[in-house]
């Protein structure tokens, strides 16, 4: 059984998939490197983070996310983000 918040999540990514800006995400999910519920995150805050990088790239602000330490989850590509748009 699968619950509806990782069905959601999982639905997110695969919509990811088929865009080609997100390539670096695909590739760490399929990698083995990333979770799901990080890539979805990652792929969610890329375009809040973007508006106050505006010289970075998507595959930076991705990257940026990923590098995180795994045991962060979600969680930590959610903090990160804040500290970015609150400074």
């Amino acid at each position: 059984m699968v619950e509806p918040r990782d069905v959601k999540t999982m639905a997110v990514v695969a919509q990811a998939y088929g865009d080609r800006r997100n390539a670096v995400v695909v590739d760490a999910v399929r990698e083995g490197s990333c979770t799901v519920a990080v890539a979805r995150a990652a792929v969610s805050n890329a375009d809040k983070v973007a508006p106050v990088l505006p010289g970075a790239s998507r595959d930076e602000l991705l990257g940026h996310f990923l590098q995180l330490d795994p045991a962060l989850g979600s969680r930590g590509v959610s903090a990160l983000t804040r500290m970015i748009i609150a400074q």
